[in-house]
C-alpha cells in the first residue's frame, strides 16, 4: 500500500466534486483553445 499523502487528502476532502468538475473542463477547454490559436498563428505564418 502506498504512502498516505496528507496534502492530496486535504485537497480533496477540502474541494467540492463539482468544482473539480469546473476547474478541470475549464483548463482543458484553455489548453484546447491554445491550442487552435497556436495553431492558427503557425498557419497563419505559413
Amino acid at each position: 500500500m502506498r504512502k498516505n499523502r496528507p496534502f492530496v487528502n486535504f485537497f480533496l476532502n477540502t474541494t467540492d466534486h463539482r468544482q473539480l468538475q469546473l476547474l478541470l473542463r475549464r483548463l482543458t477547454l484553455n489548453l484546447i483553445r491554445q491550442g487552435f490559436n497556436a495553431a492558427e498563428s503557425s498557419a497563419n505564418k505559413a
